[in-house]
């Protein structure tokens, strides 16, 4: 086996005990939002980037977009019943008999 070859290995060796014990604190559980995810996905790219180069960078500038993209919807649906509620509210009518105001957040417990 060449040096080189050796020391490739040698590093794959390490990166993967490197990324076993980094990703030790990131445990999925089923009930962790798809943002939640990806921002833990996005943590393990940039370790690897940080060990492996450019070679995640297109992997992570992907996550990255759908992340925002994400965020932004959820921003709007947040809005949107915001919007119901003051609706609901102004016209004293019951727009959305789902939706309760907790501490400023709108929950409902037929919504996802």
């Amino acid at each position: 086996m060449t040096a080189c070859r050796k020391q490739r290995k040698d590093n794959r060796r390490d990166n993967d005990a490197a990324a076993s014990s980094a990703g030790s604190t990131f445990h999925a559980v089923p009930n962790d939002s798809l943002i939640t995810r990806i921002e833990h996905a996005l943590v393990l790219l940039a370790y690897f980037i940080e060990l492996d180069g450019d070679v995640h960078v297109p992997m992570y500038e992907k996550f990255e977009a759908e992340l925002q993209e994400l965020k932004k919807t959820e921003d709007t649906r947040s809005r949107a019943r915001r919007f119901l509620m003051a609706y609901s509210q102004t016209h004293s009518v019951n727009a959305a008999p789902d939706l309760t105001i907790d501490t400023g957040k709108l929950s409902s417990p037929s919504l996802p």
